[in-house]
């Protein structure tokens, strides 16, 4: 077992950068996670900084409307037409309408123990890497834990 927790985020940081832009629909957010098998991206604005984040769960909850999958029929719709009035609100809606705006992020010199313990902490999957308000990686909950379990050779 290797417990290498002491070394910089940016070692092990995934360099290959996923993000969309503030004003993007929240198709093409989703899109983009299904594609590249991603939990969640970060938000940037016209100058690249990043200025949120937006998460499978985002998706679930406040774009899509859980409440259309959990209450109708036996919730307070009152018909299927209504359902889908509802649902059509959420088509066109812009990723800035349901990002966090509050990103949790991390700096490329911090430890990885630090980041998981933010992970853990924050219920988060990953977690931006920014250095002076630009995405420069991103690091998984899975990276870690390969990094713990990695055999040494």
């Amino acid at each position: 077992m290797s417990l290498n927790l002491n070394l910089p985020v940016k070692d092990i940081m995934n360099k290959e950068i996923f993000f969309i832009h503030q004003d993007a629909l929240v198709e093409e957010a989703a899109a983009l996670m299904v594609k590249n098998h991603i939990n969640g991206l970060p938000v940037c604005d016209d100058n690249g900084d990043i200025v949120g984040m937006i998460t499978q769960g985002d998706l679930l909850i406040k774009a899509t409307g859980i409440r259309i999958f959990t209450l109708w029929p036996h919730g307070s719709y009152e018909s299927s037409q209504e359902m889908m009035k509802e649902y059509s609100k959420m088509i066109g809606t812009r990723v800035k309408e349901v990002m966090n705006d509050q990103p949790i992020t991390i700096h490329p010199d911090r430890p990885v123990f630090y980041a998981a313990e933010i992970m853990y902490k924050q219920r988060v999957k990953q977690l931006p890497v920014v250095e002076e308000k630009k995405l420069v990686g991103f690091i998984e909950r899975i990276t870690i834990v390969e990094l713990l379990f990695k055999k040494e050779e």
